[in-house]
């Protein structure tokens, strides 16, 4: 995606297309975050810090005992550095994640019910939120993503949206403009003849 940010008014109508999704109950259970410049260097890095928290703090190499060679202290310690290396790479590529395009429309489910049923179909509600998003975002000609990620189940970033823990993050919709200097996706085979099975008594 191009990183010009679309007009908010362009974003509203995304939006709109959103609560307009099939809702049992109309319990409308869908919050929507929309984060865009700074905001998105902020989120970036709760995901970066929660990606640490999950990896757990580093667990330090023990070092050679006294008369093994200072040539194993040095690999044990560049065993290490590595290490921390690769952790440290892996922040930064959370932190990088939101940076892919100008808006991102993160859709959180607030469930008020405790049943599993009601639970569910909020969860359902939310996603079609977001397929309707998708369709509206096609129509006014922006490019729109839906991800997750293991960032979307965390409880620390849910509580950065002041979500809590019950509640659910359904997708991450990235919004933008479509690249056009870049190759056109590869077109995917879909037919719905081997997934379906018809039923007439």
């Amino acid at each position: 995606m191009r990183q010009d940010e679309p007009p908010r008014k362009l974003i509203e109508r995304v939006l709109e297309a959103g609560v307009h999704a099939p809702n049992h109950h109309d319990t409308q259970p869908w919050r929507f975050f929309v984060l865009t410049r700074e905001a998105r260097s902020e989120f970036g890095e709760v995901l970066a810090q929660a990606l640490k928290r999950r990896l757990g703090e580093p667990h330090p190499r023990p070092l050679p005992v006294d008369g093994e060679g200072s040539s194993k202290i040095a690999d044990a310690a560049l065993r290490q550095a590595q290490d921390d290396a690769v952790v440290e790479g892996q922040m930064r590529g959370e932190r990088a994640k939101p940076m892919r395009s100008p808006v991102l429309i993160v859709v959180g489910v607030s469930c008020n019910q405790d049943d599993e049923m009601t639970r569910r179909e909020d969860l359902q509600a939310a996603s079609a939120a977001l397929q309707n998003m998708l369709i509206a975002a096609n129509a006014l000609d922006l490019a729109a993503i839906w991800r997750t990620g293991d960032g979307a189940y965390d409880d620390s970033v849910k509580a950065w949206f002041g979500l809590r823990p019950q509640d659910e993050i359904a997708g991450i919709l990235y919004l933008g403009y479509p690249d056009e200097t870049l190759p056109p996706m590869p077109e995917r085979t879909r037919e719905y003849a081997s997934k379906t099975e018809w039923r007439s008594g």
